[in-house]
């Protein structure tokens, strides 16, 4: 009895050997690492069973691999969650049971698959959401800009793992169907079981980027939405992409309570400018129908206090979103980066707040508020020159506003179509609008620098007025 028992033993030896071989082999062919600790095969023939399955299956590879023209045929049918990680597994509808195991065991990268039209669809195979070698990302203000910049991150998925902080309708239709973004660079979906989307800033967990796209009206709840995310080594970045004159009051407002005037929470703080039409037209949808260039400047820095080398800071946000569609461009001064901006939104905001919420291809064809818009521009960058200046930089050290930044503002405009500007777009829903930092801060600048702004000064008193008539606070 005994002498039987041996010959299994070693028989059974002999198999678990011959399986460790060819795991090895297949290790070397694949040129990826497979481990087994969780799954034991106690027979060659079980192993073979996998291998044929995979052989089988044209759409995959032992990279896990999915061919993308089958993308239609699949189904998600399994999901692995542990805490602030969940993982996706695409399956196709005719795979028997056993194959879960071997795709279990051999893994795989999510790849930014296309669908027919060549859009990014990302609903290819394994997406490892919460992968703690890749680059986390909390979006907070997921509307019609944060949503289509996440999405943007979201694409490179093999680098980015982004959540969303989203709320009320938006959040229950993007759960539930997805988060569709419409866009002239691509359209992109993100499943929903996908979209890692959260109603509490809380539970997003600590990020290594916070982009923060609210309306200017929001600003003081910046620092409590914004509180969880940073890490407590204080090696978060922090990038706002918002409208007008905030970066002074942002930086301010995540220092209040601390004795150093040097005292940051993070890493650095960014001013982001963004030059695009993006509307949402639904819930769970984002309309981005023109432009969508991302200008960034660095408004304070833990490395560079008094903002004389931010080579450094700017090389990182150049580097967030060099993966990505976006057309970055890096801004040695923020400063003039916002102006440069004001020269759209004072003059195109303004004008069409100013006659009751008009678009933009009203502004340009009519003579007059064409007229209009162009002296507005004109007192906007007299203004800028004038700061700049008065900040210690003159035309050599830095260069100044002039011809060539209202021909790209006229040229941008002039193809921009019925576009409904951000802050139209409060007026006509009977919202608070962004005149503080978009508006006021740029006439009470000119009126400390004694730069006159006769037709600025106008409209922006019109606005406010609207303002108080309709009580937009």
């Amino acid at each position: 009895m005994n002498k039987i028992n041996q010959r299994k033993m070693k028989r059974q030896s002999k198999h678990n050997h011959e399986n460790q071989n060819l795991i090895m082999r297949i290790n070397a062919c694949a040129g990826t690492s497979l481990a087994f600790p969780q799954i034991q095969i106690t027979s060659l023939f079980g192993l073979c069973l996998i291998i044929f399955e995979l052989c089988s299956v044209s759409s995959f590879t032992l990279r896990g691999r999915m061919n993308p023209r089958m993308n239609k045929g699949y189904l998600v049918n399994h999901s692995l969650e542990t805490e602030k990680m969940h993982r996706t597994i695409i399956m196709p509808e005719f795979v028997p049971p056993f194959l879960s195991c071997s795709v279990l065991m051999f893994g795989g990268k999510s790849l930014n698959e296309k669908d027919d039209s060549g859009n990014i669809t990302h609903d290819s195979f394994l997406g490892d959401i919460g992968d703690g070698s890749k680059i986390k990302v909390g979006i907070v203000g997921s509307g019609a800009v944060g949503s289509y910049y996440g999405a943007r991150l979201w694409e490179c998925s093999d680098t980015y793992d982004v959540k969303f902080h989203m709320r009320g309708d938006h959040y229950s239709a993007s759960t539930s169907s997805g988060l569709q973004v419409q866009s002239v660079d691509g359209d992109i979906f993100i499943p929903p079981l996908s979209l890692q989307a959260y109603e509490s800033n809380h539970d997003i967990g600590e990020v290594d980027w916070v982009v923060i796209a609210l309306k200017s009206t929001g600003l003081d709840a910046v620092p409590s939405l914004i509180a969880p995310m940073l890490k407590k080594d204080g090696s978060t970045r922090v990038l706002a992409i918002m409208n007008g004159f905030v970066d002074d009051d942002l930086v301010s407002s995540l220092r209040t309570g601390k004795s150093s005037v040097d005292y940051l929470p993070c890493a650095a703080v960014y001013g982001g400018m963004a030059l695009i039409c993006s509307n949402r037209i639904a819930p769970g949808k984002i309309d981005h129908s023109y432009a969508g260039g991302l200008t960034c400047g660095v408004a304070a820095s833990v490395s560079s206090p008094k903002l004389d080398d931010v080579t450094h800071d700017l090389r990182a946000v150049e580097n967030l979103w060099k993966p990505t569609k976006i057309k970055f461009t890096p801004a040695s001064c923020l400063v003039r980066g916002r102006w440069e901006k004001m020269c759209w939104n004072l003059p195109f905001n303004g004008v069409s707040v100013s006659m009751g919420g008009i678009t933009v291809d009203k502004i340009v064809t009519d003579p007059g508020l064409r007229r209009l818009a162009d002296l507005i521009m004109d007192e906007t960058i007299a203004v800028a020159n004038a700061d700049l200046n008065s900040r210690g930089m003159d035309s050599d050290m830095i260069t100044y506003l002039g011809q060539d930044e209202k021909n790209r503002m006229w040229n941008l405009s002039d193809s921009m179509g019925p576009y409904k500007p951000s802050t139209m777009l409060d007026l006509l829903a009977g919202k608070p609008m962004e005149v503080n930092y978009m508006f006021r801060k740029a006439v009470d600048r000119a009126n400390q620098l004694n730069i006159p702004v006769p037709h600025l000064e106008t409209i922006v008193n019109q606005i406010e007025a609207k303002m108080r008539f309709r009580n937009l606070f």
